[in-house]
């Protein structure tokens, strides 16, 4: 078993919702792994950073977007080491944090730029300072990931379906069937 904690911030700016949940090892074909929730809050974010955030998508600077990332990371580091706390349990027993991040701009259909059909997407929230101050290893970037392999950006919605379905479907997809999600 293994602790994580996961971390987001919706496109409405409202605030921080951190999770930390216990992972159970799957079996050998992928099967019984399950989620267990040990505890979840929602950090809202003050008016004038909401204010910020809101701004950013629609006309942001690129020196502005370079300081939310970091006061994000900052802001996300936080809310993990409030949720875990809040549970009762030491950061040093978490294993991992996944950080979705704060999405600023999603075009998974593309645009044209010079000649090319480009598709994009721009979290922020900086996992480094998350994994330095949480001292947890972060991973993050997971809809960069999913659209660099051509998806829409929404990598673990498949995944999480899966993991949380039910034992029928299960069942029909033990055949030696694994997900990596490449980072």
């Amino acid at each position: 078993m293994a602790l994580a904690v996961g971390l987001m911030s919706g496109t409405s700016a409202d605030g921080i919702d951190a999770c930390l949940v216990r992972v159970t090892e799957p079996g050998v074909h992928g099967d019984d792994v399950s989620l267990e929730v040990l505890g979840f809050l929602t950090r809202p974010y003050p008016a004038d950073v909401r204010e910020g955030l809101l701004s950013l998508s629609v006309q942001g600077t690129v020196q502005e977007v370079c300081v939310y990332n970091f006061l994000l990371g900052r802001m996300f580091a936080e809310a993990a080491e409030e949720v875990v706390r809040g549970c009762g349990v030491e950061m040093g027993e978490v294993e991992v944090i996944g950080s979705h991040g704060h999405t600023i701009c999603h075009l998974p259909e593309g645009r044209g730029l010079h000649g090319r059909l480009v598709s994009s997407t721009l979290q922020i929230g900086e996992p480094s300072l998350i994994a330095n101050e949480c001292g947890v290893t972060t991973v993050a970037d997971f809809r960069l990931a999913d659209m660099a392999v051509g998806g829409q950006g929404a990598p673990l919605v498949p995944y999480l379906d899966r993991v949380c379905s039910t034992h029928a479907l299960a069942n029909i997809l033990k055949a030696n069937y694994h997900i990596v999600i490449p980072l």
